[in-house]
């Protein structure tokens, strides 16, 4: 399956502040975000209307088996209400369950505590202009959709202003509140009184940047 890098997105670092990783939580770590890119890249494109009248204008015939595996794969999507016209109908049938909509790929790791860059790719039948244009924030979003996720604990240390400042309030636009916890869990299973914080920033093509932390003690 290939992929299109999206630039205009920007780029993510995350960095953990507190004792060495061990593989298993780097691997905790990694499948959530990947959930909640997915997740956020998903909802972007289903909230925009000119790709919906792209997609809809333009999507190949639906097969039983597509249409039950993205039924199951995305069930806040019944909640939401949304039309079933969603950039999965491009992939073929062999790998549809399977195939991200938008790969993350790794652009730098170091260990110590842990600091990785993250960038964002498309897979390539949907690299339409509009489609492009809707991911561009997708960087933004991913850190508006985890400041308002309803975890406590999330502060924003430069742009990126919450919702509500309740958090009660159940917001979590993007429903990502159980990986953003999930995340928070295992960092702080693994570090304890000396996991200190996970910080996301987002630096965008222009080179100005949002960050916002998850304190962890």
């Amino acid at each position: 399956m290939e992929y299109n890098e999206i630039e205009e997105a920007g780029k993510l670092k995350v960095f953990y502040e507190g004792p060495t990783l061990d593989l298993l939580t780097i691997g905790r770590l990694q499948i959530n975000l990947h959930r909640i890119i997915e997740h956020v890249a998903i909802v972007t494109l289903g909230e925009n209307e000119s790709v919906l009248d792209f997609l809809k204008f333009d999507h190949i015939s639906i097969t039983r088996k597509q249409f039950s595996t993205m039924w199951r794969r995305y069930p806040d999507f019944r909640r939401r209400g949304y039309p079933i016209f969603y950039p999965e109908l491009y992939l073929n049938e062999d790998n549809f369950a399977d195939a991200p909509i938008v790969r993350t790929t790794c652009h730098r790791a170091e260990v110590g505590s842990w600091e990785q860059e993250l960038g964002f790719a498309i897979i390539s039948t949907l690299s339409h202009p509009d489609i492009r244009a809707a991911l561009q924030g997708l960087g933004g979003n991913i850190l508006y959709a985890i400041m308002n996720s309803g975890l406590r604990g999330i502060s924003a240390i430069k742009g990126c202003e919450p919702r509500s400042n309740d958090p009660s309030s159940n917001f979590d636009p993007f429903d990502v509140g159980p990986n953003v916890a999930d995340i928070a869990k295992h960092l702080i299973a693994h570090g304890g009184s000396k996991a200190k914080k996970l910080t996301i920033t987002h630096t965008r093509k222009d080179q100005e940047s949002d960050e916002i932390e998850i304190k962890l003690s």
